[in-house]
């Protein structure tokens, strides 16, 4: 048994679960899927880039993000070094406190 996405148009339209190749491209009515591996997990409406061979989620993390030109989401301001999280409401990154 595996996990296959059903590809359209370069973009995951569906996800089943199927003991083959052949029955997840009946069952989506397909030519195309993908099965799902531990290294490789996609989700509904990821889409594909040829050009980068690269596949990206197309919903944004937060309203303020952009998509790259790698297609990869940028915050408005660059990371710091060390452990931070972003803080949409003030459009900044926020060192994480260790509570003891």
């Amino acid at each position: 048994m595996g996990v296959w996405y059903i590809i359209e148009n370069n973009r995951v339209d569906n996800v089943v679960v199927a003991d083959s190749e052949e029955i997840a491209m009946k069952v989506g009515h397909t030519d195309r899927v993908l099965e799902e591996t531990e290294d490789f997990v996609l989700g509904m409406n990821w889409r594909y880039v040829e050009d980068l061979d690269k596949w990206y989620k197309p919903t944004h993390l937060y309203p303020s993000w952009t998509l790259d030109e790698n297609y990869d989401w940028q915050p408005p301001v660059e990371k710091p070094e060390g452990d931070y999280y972003w803080d949409e409401e003030n459009q900044e990154w926020v060192e994480k406190v260790v509570s003891e």
